[in-house]
């Protein structure tokens, strides 16, 4: 009979192992304990597929990736080349960034500090994704990092900023769209002036929809919308049309423009 005292020591052994055993895996019985230190290594995998996948996203998701935005702005393609390493393209540099304001201020920063693109490149866009600054940093810990990224992002906004086209622009570059215009100006009046003032192209094909529609002014019903007030086109339809359904009408006219902008649209770009 001593020999019950054998199972029942094993069995308090067994019972002071299980919290420990099953700390990290509550929905595993006891036949699983040898198996729970081999199940956990895998876990570590964690961060680094959210990193893979993060450096996925910015080549493989949404309508237009921002490396195909950057090349279709010649303007903004001139300002970049210079800075590019050399033989390197703008394709193959961009790939990991977030977005084209990270990626560009990465340009910036390894031309101001005179460090290696690559190199910065590789402590953003690898395992850790370092932060502008916190790369700077490390590759030169006597710099001012923090001052060093700042400078970088500005001269980033400003390059994306002056290289981005204006709603002339992006009409005249669409030449079925710019059909569509020409037929709703106003006689003797350009593309430019009466474009100036408005916030998008939207609003402003809308705007002529509705000259065109309600036979107002153009000029007025610009004046309404572009001056110190800036009305809505509905507002700006019922100070110059008060008989006229402005709600109606104006929701007429933005769905016009916005069948016009649509319907002439290149593959692969943005709505305005």
């Amino acid at each position: 009979m001593r020999l019950i005292s054998i199972p029942g020591f094993v069995v308090a052994a067994s019972l002071t192992l299980t919290p420990a055993a099953f700390a990290g895996s509550p929905d595993h019985g006891p036949h699983n304990v040898p198996t729970v230190h081999a199940a956990t290594p895998p876990r570590n995998d964690g961060p680094k597929t959210h990193g893979s996948h993060e450096s996925g996203d910015h080549g493989h998701h949404g309508p237009t990736p921002f490396i195909d935005r950057i090349s279709a702005n010649a303007a903004l393609v001139a300002k970049l080349t210079p800075l590019l390493p050399s033989g390197m393209s703008l394709a193959d540099a961009a790939k990991g960034f977030k977005n084209q304001g990270q990626f560009i201020a990465t340009l910036h920063a390894a031309k101001d500090q005179g460090v290696s693109f690559v190199d910065l490149k590789a402590e953003m866009t690898g395992p850790e994704h370092d932060s502008l600054g916190q790369a700077i940093h490390d590759l030169k810990p006597a710099t001012d990092a923090k001052s060093a990224a700042k400078t970088a992002e500005h001269e980033a906004h400003a390059d994306i900023s002056a290289a981005r086209p204006t709603l002339v622009d992006r009409i005249n570059g669409n030449a079925a769209l710019l059909a569509k215009v020409n037929a709703l100006l106003p006689s003797g009046m350009t593309l430019a002036d009466a474009a100036a003032g408005f916030k998008n192209q939207g609003q402003f094909i809308a705007a002529l929809h509705v000259s065109k529609n309600l036979n107002i002014a153009f000029d007025k019903l610009k004046a309404e919308m572009t001056g110190p007030e800036r009305d809505s086109l509905g507002q700006a339809i019922h100070d110059l049309a008060p008989t006229a359904d402005a709600k109606s009408a104006a929701k007429t006219a933005e769905q016009q423009a916005h069948t016009d902008i649509k319907t002439t649209r290149p593959p692969d770009t943005d709505a305005d």
